[in-house]
Protein backbone atom coordinates (compact mmCIF):
# COMPACT_ATOMS: atom_id res chain seq x y z
CA UNK A 1 0.00 0.00 0.00
CA UNK A 2 2.96 2.72 0.68
CA UNK A 3 4.46 1.61 -2.23
CA UNK A 4 1.71 2.86 -4.36
CA UNK A 5 1.00 5.98 -2.05
CA UNK A 6 5.05 6.70 -3.12
CA UNK A 7 4.64 5.48 -6.51
CA UNK A 8 1.50 8.64 -6.64
CA UNK A 9 4.11 10.99 -4.87
CA UNK A 10 7.14 10.13 -7.27
CA UNK A 11 4.90 10.84 -10.35
CA UNK A 12 3.29 13.97 -8.74
CA UNK A 13 6.49 15.49 -8.33
CA UNK A 14 8.00 13.76 -11.17
CA UNK A 15 4.37 15.87 -13.18
CA UNK A 16 6.75 19.06 -12.15
CA UNK A 17 10.10 18.43 -13.35
CA UNK A 18 9.71 17.30 -17.52
CA UNK A 19 12.68 19.31 -18.62
CA UNK A 20 15.94 17.81 -18.14
CA UNK A 21 17.55 22.10 -16.92
CA UNK A 22 14.81 22.22 -14.08
CA UNK A 23 15.83 18.80 -13.24
CA UNK A 24 19.95 19.87 -13.33
CA UNK A 25 19.02 22.90 -11.63
CA UNK A 26 17.67 20.93 -8.74
CA UNK A 27 20.68 18.05 -8.24
CA UNK A 28 22.40 21.66 -6.86
CA UNK A 29 19.83 23.37 -5.17
CA UNK A 30 18.32 20.72 -3.21
CA UNK A 31 21.30 19.38 -1.82
CA UNK A 32 22.21 23.12 -0.90
CA UNK A 33 19.03 23.09 1.26
CA UNK A 34 19.41 20.24 2.86
CA UNK A 35 22.19 20.87 3.94
CA UNK A 36 21.11 24.76 4.92
CA UNK A 37 18.82 22.90 7.48
CA UNK A 38 20.89 20.50 8.81
CA UNK A 39 23.54 23.15 9.43
CA UNK A 40 20.51 25.29 11.15
CA UNK A 41 19.15 22.32 12.93
CA UNK A 42 22.88 21.62 14.19
CA UNK A 43 22.95 24.74 16.63
CA UNK A 44 20.40 24.08 19.24
CA UNK A 45 21.02 20.31 21.16
CA UNK A 46 19.01 17.80 22.23
CA UNK A 47 20.14 15.06 25.23
CA UNK A 48 24.09 16.16 24.08
CA UNK A 49 23.50 15.73 20.46
CA UNK A 50 22.91 18.38 17.81
CA UNK A 51 19.42 18.55 16.73
CA UNK A 52 20.36 17.51 12.98
CA UNK A 53 21.15 14.30 13.69
CA UNK A 54 17.15 13.63 15.03
CA UNK A 55 16.01 15.38 12.31
CA UNK A 56 18.55 13.17 10.25
CA UNK A 57 16.81 10.46 11.28
CA UNK A 58 13.75 11.06 11.18
CA UNK A 59 14.15 12.09 7.50
CA UNK A 60 16.26 9.12 6.78
CA UNK A 61 13.35 6.60 8.35
CA UNK A 62 10.73 8.23 6.18
CA UNK A 63 12.87 8.03 2.62
CA UNK A 64 13.64 4.18 3.69
CA UNK A 65 10.05 4.02 4.83
CA UNK A 66 9.00 5.05 0.93
CA UNK A 67 11.87 2.93 -0.28
CA UNK A 68 14.34 0.61 1.09
CA UNK A 69 17.05 1.02 -1.98
CA UNK A 70 15.80 4.78 -2.94
CA UNK A 71 15.42 5.55 0.51
CA UNK A 72 18.81 4.27 2.14
CA UNK A 73 20.34 5.58 -0.59
CA UNK A 74 19.19 9.12 -0.09
CA UNK A 75 20.31 8.45 3.14
CA UNK A 76 23.61 7.53 3.04
CA UNK A 77 23.96 10.82 0.28
CA UNK A 78 22.74 12.63 2.98
CA UNK A 79 25.18 12.26 5.76
CA UNK A 80 27.86 14.01 4.46
CA UNK A 81 25.51 16.81 4.59
CA UNK A 82 24.12 16.36 8.39
CA UNK A 83 28.65 15.98 9.15
CA UNK A 84 29.14 19.44 6.78
CA UNK A 85 25.64 20.55 8.86
CA UNK A 86 27.35 19.62 12.39
CA UNK A 87 31.16 20.55 11.62
CA UNK A 88 30.19 24.11 9.68
CA UNK A 89 28.56 24.75 13.46
CA UNK A 90 31.43 26.28 15.71
CA UNK A 91 30.64 28.13 18.94
CA UNK A 92 33.17 30.33 18.11
CA UNK A 93 31.82 31.78 15.07
CA UNK A 94 29.46 34.54 15.61
CA UNK A 95 25.14 34.29 15.01
CA UNK A 96 25.24 36.80 12.58
CA UNK A 97 27.84 34.97 10.07
CA UNK A 98 25.83 31.67 11.16
CA UNK A 99 22.47 33.62 10.21
CA UNK A 100 24.41 35.09 6.58
CA UNK A 101 25.39 30.88 6.11
CA UNK A 102 22.14 29.44 6.71
CA UNK A 103 20.25 32.60 4.76
CA UNK A 104 22.62 32.20 2.11
CA UNK A 105 22.70 28.63 1.50
CA UNK A 106 18.23 28.46 1.71
CA UNK A 107 18.85 31.49 -0.73
CA UNK A 108 21.36 30.07 -3.33
CA UNK A 109 19.16 26.40 -3.20
CA UNK A 110 16.12 27.86 -3.45
CA UNK A 111 17.50 30.34 -5.92
CA UNK A 112 18.87 27.02 -8.56
CA UNK A 113 15.08 26.01 -7.85
CA UNK A 114 12.88 28.72 -9.31
CA UNK A 115 15.30 29.02 -12.10
CA UNK A 116 14.43 25.39 -12.60
CA UNK A 117 11.10 26.19 -12.53
CA UNK A 118 11.23 29.03 -14.82
CA UNK A 119 12.57 26.52 -17.59
CA UNK A 120 9.97 24.37 -16.68
CA UNK A 121 7.44 27.14 -17.41
CA UNK A 122 5.62 25.45 -13.73
CA UNK A 123 5.58 26.31 -10.25
CA UNK A 124 7.39 23.59 -7.71
CA UNK A 125 5.41 21.06 -6.44
CA UNK A 126 5.68 21.84 -2.96
CA UNK A 127 3.45 24.84 -3.15
CA UNK A 128 0.44 22.35 -4.31
CA UNK A 129 1.71 19.79 -1.80
CA UNK A 130 4.05 20.24 0.82
CA UNK A 131 5.18 16.97 1.17
CA UNK A 132 6.55 17.08 -1.73
CA UNK A 133 9.69 19.36 -0.05
CA UNK A 134 10.57 16.30 1.43
CA UNK A 135 10.25 14.55 -1.69
CA UNK A 136 12.79 16.04 -3.35
CA UNK A 137 15.79 13.85 -2.52
CA UNK A 138 14.29 10.95 -3.07
CA UNK A 139 13.45 12.42 -6.70
CA UNK A 140 16.73 12.97 -7.37
CA UNK A 141 18.53 9.79 -6.34
CA UNK A 142 14.95 7.65 -8.14
CA UNK A 143 16.33 9.76 -11.33
CA UNK A 144 19.76 8.43 -11.18
CA UNK A 145 18.39 4.78 -10.56
CA UNK A 146 15.94 3.93 -12.79
CA UNK A 147 18.21 5.49 -15.19
CA UNK A 148 21.27 2.95 -14.18
CA UNK A 149 18.43 0.39 -15.41
CA UNK A 150 17.52 -0.50 -11.81
CA UNK A 151 14.04 0.03 -10.33
CA UNK A 152 12.64 -0.20 -13.11
CA UNK A 153 9.19 -1.57 -11.97
CA UNK A 154 8.83 1.42 -9.69
CA UNK A 155 9.82 3.40 -13.42
CA UNK A 156 7.12 1.48 -14.96
CA UNK A 157 4.64 2.64 -12.57
CA UNK A 158 5.38 5.95 -12.16
CA UNK A 159 5.17 6.70 -15.57
CA UNK A 160 1.80 4.81 -15.86
CA UNK A 161 0.79 7.06 -12.99
CA UNK A 162 1.96 9.81 -14.85
CA UNK A 163 -0.15 8.70 -17.97
CA UNK A 164 -2.97 8.16 -15.38
CA UNK A 165 -2.88 11.92 -14.50
CA UNK A 166 -2.43 13.44 -18.13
Amino acid sequence: MFTELYTRQLAGYASYHTDMRNELTHFIGIPLIVVGVLFVASWPKLFGLPLSVFVFVGFAALWISMDWLIGGLVALLALPFLWLGVTWYDPQISVTWKIIWAVGLQVVGWGFQLVGHHFEGKRPALLDNLFQGMLGPTFLVYEVVHRLGLKQELKQNVDAELQRLA
